[in-house]
């Protein structure tokens, strides 16, 4: 059967191009991502491990659709409230709905969007979520709830009195 309205898997870019070319994409949103991690003592303010990973954060399925609802003039989805961080290593997938292996969860330290950018930010302090931290993500809720984006990285030992900041840029395009 020769439709040329059936998608199949394989011909994204020929499609695309065929989109372009009768006009029915005018462009494609982009979403690039930049996360800084800090791990540090409180006591000597000696920075312990520093790391910039630049793209590496996944929009996750579920996310894509919690940004749509969110354009909505009455949301139905709580906005993204919370950053988690964890220890597992499996690397992030679209269907992921939460952590590998959550450790910790608080509320954003702040959240804020300049232009098309909206930076994420959380310290977590001495206590919160010790061990060896190898991933975070952005959520709508102090338990469960609607898993925005997944990361994982190289361990960061975190330490009882350690502190770990975490800010996660994403730039719309």
């Amino acid at each position: 059967m020769n439709d040329p309205t059936v998608h199949r898997l394989g011909d994204d870019e020929r499609f695309l191009a065929k989109a372009r070319s009768l006009g029915f994409l005018r462009h494609l949103v982009r979403i690039r991502s930049r996360t800084t991690l800090r791990l540090w003592d409180p006591a000597t303010g000696r920075t312990l491990a520093w790391e910039v990973l630049e793209p590496g954060n996944l929009v996750v399925t579920a996310g894509l659709a919690h940004i749509a609802d969110q354009m909505l003039s009455a949301p139905t989805q709580a906005t993204m409230s919370h950053m988690a961080i964890g220890t597992g290593t499996t690397a992030p997938a679209a269907g992921d709905a939460a952590l590998g292996t959550e450790a910790n969860r608080q509320a954003l330290g702040s959240k804020t969007r300049s232009a098309s950018k909206v930076t994420y930010y959380r310290s977590f302090a001495a206590g919160q979520g010790t061990g060896a931290i190898t991933e975070m993500g952005i959520l709508n809720s102090a338990s469960a709830g609607t898993l925005l984006c997944r990361q994982t990285f190289a361990a960061k030992n975190k330490g009882a009195n350690d502190v770990l900041d975490i800010t996660l840029e994403h730039t719309y395009s």
